[in-house]
């Protein structure tokens, strides 16, 4: 099975514990992975709310390098793609293909000039915040609360470098103000829906119709607290958040943006193994393989293909 997940937070979780991405006691790991036929990850750098301006940059690098090392030490296995050069090679050679993103948008310290040093060293999108406040905006913890005139100006930015707007964890109001600057699709990786589970970081069915028209995305989380209101949240939980998107007609906007390594997921798909048996539970629920592939893999592989 092919598999493509718009957001993890293993590499910063590595870097933090000195752990090796080829095999670990993590989510993800390239020996974990080795159960697809051909897998496509965002890792993301994850920046804390309360890092600001050098130190949130420097962060930032350190992570960067130790995802390089990483890379490099498991180069037959996997390849950074920095470029859409990359990600349309046929040169796979059994590779499977990591694209690098950061979460938080105070790695930027409100310089646009952070952006073009991003970008030159691969990141691909940007999670505008956390949840709390940054020099973009404020997150989900504030909905009334949207971008600063900083955030209203990255947004144009972003789209000029090839930088993919990502809105989850965003206040509600700095979604609805991103919906108005933007020219080209932006997308959510790793948020759920508030009808299934009333969270503040999941998407109400006008963002995702919203995102549905813009030709967007909008990746499933796995985190058990997005899933259900309560305990007991399962893989089950998974397909109800599906399939309320599907009936919003979202067959080409949904994805996977599981959270592995930034969330406790449902005990019965453990870690990135558990895919194949989510697999086979959207088979059971009556999804045809066309519809699962589409969900898996292709709807974020044709995303990127147009808009890297």
């Amino acid at each position: 099975m092919r598999y493509f997940d718009l957001h993890c937070d293993t590499i910063t979780e590595c870097a933090a514990g000195g752990k090796q991405l080829a095999e670990n006691d993590l989510g993800v790991s390239l020996r974990k992975a080795a159960c697809f036929d051909e897998w496509r990850q965002f890792f993301a750098i994850w920046i804390p709310d309360s890092m600001r301006g050098p130190e949130a940059l420097a962060y930032f690098d350190s992570v960067y390098a130790y995802f390089l090392a990483q890379l490099a030490n498991n180069a037959r296995s996997i390849v950074f793609c920095r470029e859409k050069a990359d990600f349309l090679s046929t040169r796979r050679n059994s590779r499977d293909y990591a694209l690098l993103s950061v979460e938080g948008g105070a790695v930027l310290a409100g310089k646009m000039q952070t952006l073009s040093y991003l970008r030159e060293r691969g990141v691909r999108l940007l999670t505008l915040t956390w949840n709390g406040d940054n020099e973009i905006g404020s997150g989900y913890l504030k909905p009334e609360s949207g971008l600063t005139d900083f955030g209203k100006a990255l947004i144009p930015e972003m789209e000029r470098q090839g930088v993919i707007v990502d809105v989850s964890h965003l206040s509600d109001r700095g979604f609805y103000e991103v919906e108005a600057l933007a020219k080209r699709p932006f997308i959510a990786t790793h948020s759920n829906a508030r009808a299934v589970c009333p969270h503040g970081r999941n998407l109400t069915d006008e963002q995702f119709c919203l995102l549905r028209d813009r030709g967007g995305l909008v990746g499933i989380n796995f985190y058990k607290a997005f899933l259900r209101e309560g305990p007991g949240a399962c893989m089950q939980d998974i397909l109800r958040h599906i399939d309320h998107f599907l009936a919003l007609g979202g067959e080409n906007v949904v994805c996977m943006g599981s959270d592995f390594d930034g969330a406790e997921v449902p005990a019965d798909l453990g870690d990135i193994e558990g895919v194949p048996r989510l697999r086979r539970l959207m088979r059971q629920h009556g999804y045809s393989e066309a519809l699962i592939e589409r969900l898996l893999f292709r709807n974020a592989a044709e995303f990127f293909r147009r808009n890297l």
